[in-house]
């Protein structure tokens, strides 16, 4: 009789803990986004707020008790040229980029780094964001802007947390973007478009130095230019080094001058880029002085 009663008691106790196994990995289980073509898993105790306009989804997360914190903004039209990634970039990314800074400085007892330019995977694909570094609410914090484009959807994350909670977000951000879908109807009419990495004003470096062929611009006889001691002609280079636009810093005073500078900038070759590995298009600026138009 014992024994039996020792062999249900046994029963009832695994019965318990299988039960209460199940119900607290039930909870802990993530819960998942999914609206208007855009899904993604969190972490249950993060707190998911709503902002989404009619012309944006924008999506707030939080730890609470924590410095967690994942912005998500992504335009809910499809991206289908540059001129649209420029735009996003520089009204979402440029903007966030400008506000954390300004707060970071603003609460900051440390010296504010400047921004880095960091290499990021999302759904096997790298991209390139910017990684700020300070002090944020009297915390030495770090926030990574990362702008992708996924299924012709630009979107936009900000990832904010103080390094001392780095364990307790982090796992969120791997959690959501190991898990981010977006279906875009009629994707694969939309010509295919990247992100090229486009470094801050500061971090715009001359690329003379990588160039395989700098032709001479040909100017008439007589030329005069307005540009101090030198033009600079901003350019984005493609991943095998041949450059695919060109734009001169000359204003519209002087059209034909600007022409013959694009021209020979476009007729340029430079060695290959890469980045996290891999080529990638870049943008920089060919300078050309007075004693080399001549």
């Amino acid at each position: 009789m014992k024994k039996s009663l020792l062999i249900f008691a046994f029963a009832v106790l695994t019965a318990l803990f299988t039960t209460s196994l199940k119900a607290q990995n039930t909870s802990d289980a993530p819960k998942t986004y999914n609206k208007d073509g855009f899904s993604f898993n969190y972490p249950a105790n993060w707190e998911l707020n709503d902002q989404s306009t009619v012309e944006l989804q924008q999506l707030k997360l939080n730890l609470p008790n924590n410095s967690g914190l994942i912005y998500i903004t992504s335009p809910r039209n499809p991206i289908s040229t540059a001129d649209q990634i420029a735009a996003a970039r520089e009204g979402i990314t440029d903007k966030f980029i400008e506000n954390i800074n300004q707060k970071f400085t603003r609460s900051t007892t440390m010296v504010l780094s400047k921004p880095e330019i960091d290499c990021f995977e999302i759904k096997g694909k790298k991209f390139v964001g910017t990684v700020l570094r300070g002090s944020y609410q009297n915390q030495i914090s770090t926030a990574d802007i990362l702008p992708i484009l996924l299924e012709h959807r630009f979107v936009n994350f900000v990832f904010i947390r103080s390094n001392a909670d780095y364990e307790k977000t982090n796992s969120a951000w791997q959690i959501l973007t190991e898990s981010i879908e977006i279906i875009t109807p009629n994707a694969d009419k939309l010509p295919v478009l990247s992100l090229d990495v486009v470094l801050p004003a500061d971090q715009m470096k001359v690329i003379q130095g990588k160039a395989i062929s700098l032709p001479r611009p040909s100017f008439p006889k007589g030329t005069r230019l307005h540009g101090g001691r030198g033009v600079s002609v901003k350019v984005t280079i493609d991943e095998k080094g041949k450059v695919i636009s060109a734009r001169a810093q000359l204003g519209n005073a002087d059209k034909t001058s600007s022409s013959i500078l694009e021209q020979a900038a476009k007729e340029s070759r430079f060695t290959p880029s890469y980045f996290c590995g891999e080529p990638v298009r870049v943008t920089g600026v060919i300078i050309y002085t007075f004693d080399n138009l001549r």
